[in-house]
């Protein structure tokens, strides 16, 4: 099996059945619509959800398998701002088939205030989608805000990101170019807070329950051509206060038929 983040997921799924029916030779992406932070100050901090120190790890069952450790591995300063780097990171993963076309992402963390964000670059395989010299769009980041520690419950924001494929068709079919845009929006809610919940035997209070709906489109196909469905996929994460996401769950959907429930075993935290 291949793991893949949500986003990427999301963004092949809708890719691969726009290109379903069609040939291409060539594809030039564009960015066209980059997220915009809702709250680039962020509230007060109630506490410290998320630790962030180099070495912290988490290490998760999923599905009943022991996953390699979530780890902090580095920073990274990008546009002025402090980023933590993830090794194998945990929160919002699918995973797909050996031999299927797969995508996997670079997945930054950084606090401000009480917003945490993640910035995920996908770098993705060349996918063949059953169409000749099909080339993947260039990578692009997209950053969005997870939790919001100190919005109350019921609080949503969303943040979008949308990328430009022009395509050039072969000669002798009626349209010469397709001009789509693909887009992937991330929803999220606050679902609760001052929870306790038990993990894995291991009690925990002052828990927030966030909930994210990631859904993926494809726009701009002229007529004739399917309109693909959007992507929906749901995910909900629980963060523990100083000790940070203790437990995930992803909902099955009818393109990922499988729910993934990801529970913490241990961690580290410096």
């Amino acid at each position: 099996m291949k793991k893949t983040t949500l986003l990427a997921y999301c963004f092949l799924l809708v890719t691969a059945f726009s290109f379903n029916s069609c040939d291409t030779e060539n594809i030039d992406p564009a960015v066209v619509d980059n997220n915009v932070n809702p709250d680039p100050e962020g509230g007060v901090s109630t506490g410290d959800y998320w630790p962030m120190t180099l070495n912290n790890q988490w290490v998760y069952k999923r599905n009943g398998v022991i996953q390699e450790p979530m780890k902090i591995i580095g920073t990274e300063t990008i546009n002025g701002n402090l980023y933590y780097k993830f090794d194998n990171f945990a929160m919002i993963q699918a995973e797909i088939e050996e031999g299927e076309e797969a995508a996997e992402s670079i997945v930054h963390v950084r606090k401000n205030n009480g917003n945490y964000y993640t910035r995920s670059v996908m770098v993705a395989e060349v996918p063949e989608f059953g169409i000749p010299n099909f080339e993947m769009p260039a990578p692009v980041p997209f950053e969005y805000i997870i939790l919001k520690d100190y919005a109350a419950v019921g609080q949503t924001w969303s943040e979008q990101i949308s990328q430009n494929i022009d395509i050039v068709l072969p000669e002798g079919l009626p349209i010469a170019e397709l001009h789509l845009v693909s887009t992937v929006r991330a929803q999220t809610m606050i679902v609760g807070k001052d929870i306790a919940i038990s993990v894995n035997n291991v009690n925990y209070t002052d828990v927030i329950k966030v909930r994210v709906v990631y859904t993926g489109t494809v726009t701009g196909l002229p007529a004739g051509f399917p309109t693909p469905p959007p992507v929906v996929v749901t995910n909900y994460c629980w963060f523990a206060k100083n000790h940070g996401p203790i437990k995930m769950q992803t909902e099955a959907v009818p393109q990922m038929s499988q729910e993934y429930n990801s529970e913490l075993i241990s961690h580290v935290i410096n």
